[in-house]
């Protein structure tokens, strides 16, 4: 067997042991990445996205519920334009479990505090040139109103109208036959907001009222953080003067 022979074969022999390696380090390495998937998702409380992105959580969240539904949050129609696709599918879902006979309790801000965060997001923004997807938002909540005008011929104040309007269209329609009356709103600020199911998980996000404000979602199944977030609703329900609601 002459010299070259010997050094292809060898060289053969090299490169099937490096490819049987390397697909033994990938193996391995996909078997950990597995594992701390696993780790993560088995995380009583989990950071998700920022908004409007986590808005899709509270749908597929609200839509596991069997007994119960808690939604405390700002606004009735929660990421009407910021994600209004996500926004439909909440509504379509708290709709159907009503028709289920869900119990459902819901709290926000009253009319005269809806209006000031509104006009809070419009004084740091143009809504006529937010992006594509608010015009498509804008555009659709003209369209359900049978409002032949386009986005661009709306000043702010037009925008901001038609968006408090169909927030409380929702608060007077979508959350009808909630056990929580309509009027069971608060006008002092909300340091957390959350969406619960069951009395046992939650979506919540905190808002960071600062610059480009925004939230950051989270997800959770501990208990005592479940229980925190119900007690601080409650305190803002006595305050504006709602009974309790039993659990």
């Amino acid at each position: 067997m002459d010299v070259m022979h010997i050094i292809t074969v060898v060289a053969a022999v090299a490169t099937v042991v490096a490819l049987v390696f390397a697909w033994a380090q990938l193996r391995h390495a996909q078997q950990q990445a597995r594992d701390l998937q696993t780790i993560t998702s088995s995380l009583s409380t989990r950071y998700l996205r920022q908004f409007p992105n986590f808005s899709t959580d509270i749908a597929s969240l609200l839509a596991r519920a069997r007994q119960r539904i808690d939604v405390f949050c700002d606004l009735p129609a929660y990421g009407l334009v910021s994600n209004q696709q996500a926004w439909f599918e909440i509504e379509q879902v708290i709709r159907r479990k009503l028709q289920e006979q869900v119990e459902v309790d819901v709290m926000f801000y009253d009319k005269k505090r809806r209006e000031e965060v509104l006009r809070e997001q419009a004084d740091h923004k143009d809504f006529r040139s937010a992006g594509e997807h608010v015009t498509a938002a804008l555009s659709r909540l003209l369209e359900d109103a049978d409002d032949a005008r386009t986005v661009e011929e709306l000043t702010q104040e037009q925008i901001l109208q038609l968006c408090l309007k169909r927030h409380e269209q929702v608060a007077n329609e979508v959350y009808r036959g909630a056990s929580a009356k309509v009027d069971a709103t608060v006008s002092k600020p909300l340091p957390v907001y959350f969406w619960m199911i069951d009395t046992e998980e939650a979506v919540f996000s905190i808002p960071i009222f600062s610059g480009d404000s925004t939230e950051y979602g989270f997800s959770t199944r501990d208990r005592d953080l479940v229980a925190a977030l119900l007690e601080m609703r409650d305190r803002y329900r006595k305050m504006s003067g709602t009974p309790r609601t039993r659990r």
